[in-house]
């Protein structure tokens, strides 16, 4: 009789209306933690992600510009010349270079 009426008071705790509120409840919070959670890094990772994007598209341009510098400085004499003179300071014969400073 008595492990009866134990039986019935542990069924009587879990269906009483104490507890199923309190395990609503806590199961609410849980999930809604890892929801906010996740929502949060998505977030992030959305930013990051256009972040990234905007430096490849710089990088795309730079690197264009570069290509371009590169064939010209393949096939046009006139773009060696303009460097040599900028980095290198040289000159034609009795041609006079000015260096400010």
């Amino acid at each position: 009789m008595k492990r009866k009426k134990r039986k019935e008071l542990e069924i009587d705790l879990l269906n009483s209306t104490i507890l199923k509120p309190i395990f609503f409840i806590l199961i609410y919070g849980i999930t809604s933690y890892f929801v906010i959670n996740s929502f949060a890094k998505y977030l992030f990772l959305k930013k990051q992600t256009k972040i990234l994007e905007t430096q490849l598209e710089q990088l795309k341009q730079e690197n264009k510009k570069l290509e371009e510098e590169i064939y010209l400085l393949q096939t046009d004499t006139d773009t060696i010349e303009y460097y040599i003179r900028k980095e290198l300071n040289y000159k034609k014969p009795k041609e006079k270079v000015l260096i400010i400073k």
